[in-house]
């Protein structure tokens, strides 16, 4: 795992480019050294569930990084940093990789409270930056009706459902 102000060199010899995602997880105490360049914070098989991953600027394993400070906690699985939007500020596209059980849109709803509050409380300058919360099916929902009352249900809470691959570009 890279420290925060470690000069790790890119493929070409250059040292990357701290970002303003960057700088806002090094600037959050609990999670100081959890920046990842790319999706690297990922595991292995939710970054093959994203189609353009060479667009993440960053990323953390949020869940992994407050086990220990959070260990009762519904806590959200990834942040990643993407390309500056229409905003023209880096986004923060915070992931969560779920599957769509009957009473799991309650259980992920939890989850994206408990982060709103801990981004409030505890990570200022990244709840200040642009973010789109994504709710990803680690499963197929087969019932279409199921599917549109959790989709409406996430929509009131700002969260986007996608099932299948994830394509980045669509939430910078």
């Amino acid at each position: 795992m890279a420290r925060a102000g470690s000069k790790r060199k890119s493929k070409r010899g250059r040292t990357p480019t701290a970002t303003t995602f960057h700088a806002a997880v090094a600037a959050t105490p609990s999670i100081r050294y959890a920046h990842e360049h790319g999706l690297r914070a990922l595991t292995k098989a939710d970054r093959e569930r994203i189609i353009d991953g060479q667009r993440a600027t960053g990323s953390i394993a949020l869940d992994d990084a407050l086990v220990a400070t959070h260990p009762n906690a519904n806590r959200w699985d990834y942040g990643i940093g993407l390309p500056p939007g229409p905003e023209r500020r880096e986004v923060v596209l915070w992931l969560e990789v779920h599957h769509a059980a009957s009473g799991e849109a309650e259980v992920v709803l939890k989850k994206l409270a408990w982060l709103k509050q801990w981004l409030r409380e505890h990570a200022p300058r990244l709840d200040a930056l642009p973010r789109r919360f994504v709710w990803q099916l680690s499963n197929v929902e087969r019932h279409p009706n199921d599917r549109l009352r959790r989709n409406r249900l996430a929509e009131q809470h700002g969260l986007r459902r996608v099932e299948g691959k994830l394509r980045l570009a669509d939430h910078g």
